[in-house]
């Protein structure tokens, strides 16, 4: 295809969708696909208020160990060079045998490398996850869903020309005229792009319309 018949294919499509935002109905949209899209937008959402509290979860656990380990620090302080200081604040050393010192501190810094493992795991398994899903899943679709829009609209467009042609030839031939050889060749060269381009978006929506309910219904990921 020339350079300037995708231009004239872009402002055909551009054409189209002014005429369909001030009213005029579009031809050609799959009631099937429309259905489907409404329940990605739905699930859309959905993801990004999961992927959006994942994180927050996520941050508040951050914390919570954060807290726990500078309350530990500060039971340590507060206790030192005191007679409380073996049972509150000591830690043990790097030769000091597992298990053998068991004050506050030292427990709740056990718990808080422990549990930085778990946050750590967490983020990896679970926060990690559910963004690369949502990126992965909203990126296809979307874009399959441009793509389909555009053969959509290049449907329309030989559909508008073919209709237009056929108008015209009917009225010559109501007048008892002969139709000109290049009207007949540009309506059968109009009519076999109308039919391709039929198949092509049809074959297109209809896949589309598989991946979405592979989504939507169980939860696909590329």
């Amino acid at each position: 295809m020339s350079s300037a018949q995708k231009s004239d294919k872009s402002k055909a499509r551009i054409g189209l969708r002014l005429k369909e935002k001030v009213g005029k109905k579009a031809k050609n949209r799959s009631g099937e696909l429309i259905a489907m899209t409404e329940r990605f937008e739905v699930l859309k959402s959905k993801m990004k208020l999961l992927v959006a509290s994942l994180h927050a979860q996520h941050a508040s656990m951050v914390e919570l160990n954060k807290n726990r380990q500078e309350v530990a620090k500060h039971v340590g302080s507060i206790s030192d060079k005191s007679p409380i200081y073996e049972f509150a604040g000591q830690l043990p050393g790097s030769e000091t045998p597992k298990g053998a010192i068991t004050s506050y501190a030292s427990v709740h810094q056990s718990m808080a490398n422990r549990n930085k493992m778990y946050i750590d795991r967490y983020k990896q398994f679970v926060v990690d996850y559910a963004m690369e899903w949502e990126k992965v899943v909203v990126t296809r679709i979307s874009n399959d869903l441009k793509t389909s829009e555009k053969l959509r609209l290049d449907l329309d467009h030989y559909q508008n020309k073919v209709e237009s042609l056929r108008k015209s030839v009917n009225a010559t031939m109501a007048k008892g005229k002969l139709v000109d050889p290049k009207t007949s060749e540009k309506l059968k060269r109009n009519e076999e792009k109308l039919s391709r381009s039929r198949a092509e978006y049809e074959d297109y929506a209809t896949q589309l319309i598989i991946l979405i309910e592979e989504v939507t219904e169980r939860a696909w990921k590329d």
